[in-house]
């Protein structure tokens, strides 16, 4: 087994593995996806073309490391479909509960 094509693997199955199923997840319990819409189309174009390429190749380095970007990435779109038209949400600015007591209740100035 070449030394080059199996770090490749590896280091591919760790982006697909535990980053985009991370984003999925948080992506699920948020209800919504905060993350642009353009880096994840061109991640899963990214992963598409080097699947093909490497079914076109028989390069099984190539289909191990990128069949399960291909597939989470195009998780990630149906989440960015689902709860932006299905739940009318966007992504938001989360504030932390200090801020947000602070907008609520103003410092009252004495005149």
């Amino acid at each position: 087994m070449d030394v080059v094509g199996s770090l490749a693997v590896a280091s591919s199955l760790v982006v697909a593995l535990i980053g985009l199923p991370s984003q999925i997840i948080q992506n699920w319990q948020m209800k919504r996806v905060c993350i642009s819409r353009t880096l994840v189309f061109s991640v899963f174009c990214g992963y598409i073309l080097w699947t093909i390429h490497g079914w076109n190749q028989s390069d099984w380095y190539l289909l191990a490391g990128q069949i399960p970007g291909s597939a989470f990435g195009a998780i990630i779109i149906g989440q960015i479909y689902y709860y932006q038209y299905r739940y009318k949400r966007k992504c938001a600015i989360v504030v932390s509960e200090e801020k947000k007591e602070k907008a609520e209740n103003p410092p009252r100035t004495s005149s």
